[in-house]
Order: C-alpha cells, then sequence, then structure tokens
C-alpha cells in the first residue's frame, strides 16, 4: 500500500553536564529519502541543524539549546514537517531551493508533521 507512511523515529537525550542542550536524534525509518526542517521553535531555543535530508535507515542528531537570558530551563514543542521523496539527486540543496521544493510540496499536501515536546534543562534541577 502506498500509502503507508512511516513516520520518522525520534529519540531524546538530554545532556547531563549542566548546559540546557537537549539532544535529538531524527532517523529516516521510511524506504524512501526523507526531507526534514523544523516549522518553529519557541523564543530562546535554538537547533545547530534546522533542515536535512535523510536517506532511508539514515539519522541526524540535532542539538537544542536554551539562549534566553537567564533561563535554566525551557518546557514547549517544536513542529517538524517532513516528506518523503524517491528522487535520489536532491540531498544538496541549498536553503533557497529547499525552501521552493518545500513550498511546492506544501501545496500538494505531501508536507506530514509531528510535533516533538521539548524540556531544556539545567541538571542541577533534575533528580
Amino acid at each position: 500500500n502506498s500509502n503507508d507512511v512511516q513516520d520518522p523515529a525520534l529519540t531524546f537525550e538530554a545532556n547531563v553536564n549542566g548546559l540546557q542542550t537537549k539532544t535529538i536524534s531524527i532517523k529516516n525509518v521510511d524506504s524512501r529519502s526523507m526531507y526534514w526542517r523544523f516549522a518553529s521553535a519557541p523564543n530562546g531555543v535554538s537547533a545547530n541543524l534546522e533542515r536535512g535530508f535523510l536517506k532511508s535507515g539514515q539519522s541526524e542528531i540535532v542539538d537544542f539549546t536554551c539562549s534566553a537570558y537567564g533561563e535554566t530551563w525551557f518546557e514547549g514543542s517544536i513542529t517538524l514537517l517532513y516528506w518523503f521523496t524517491t528522487e535520489e539527486n536532491d540531498d544538496k540543496l541549498n536553503k533557497d531551493e529547499f525552501k521552493k521544493i518545500f513550498l511546492e510540496r506544501e501545496k500538494k499536501g505531501e508536507v506530514r508533521c509531528k510535533e516533538i515536546k521539548v524540556l531544556l534543562e539545567d541538571s542541577t534541577d533534575s533528580e
């Protein structure tokens, strides 16, 4: 059934060295290649990667940091947008090409989204 879509597998890992970083692993568990990007991140939260391309079985590690001044923790959600492709030659897109293809896919209704709940905390607060 060609409508069977495998959601990307997401795993979470909090750093324990006192930095306000949360590591998220995005793995493409579909048989096709997958584009992904973050739709939005809450204020004060930044990621070291904002978009990417994963072939089947590949995964990407993304680090989130809470940079809000004086804050040691943040709780909220970040939206991951993704879509699948069978084209092999388009993993080297620059930012503008990526945006263009993304908008085209969105118009066709091919873009899916997944909410990621994120808790960024200083390890001194953790149990």
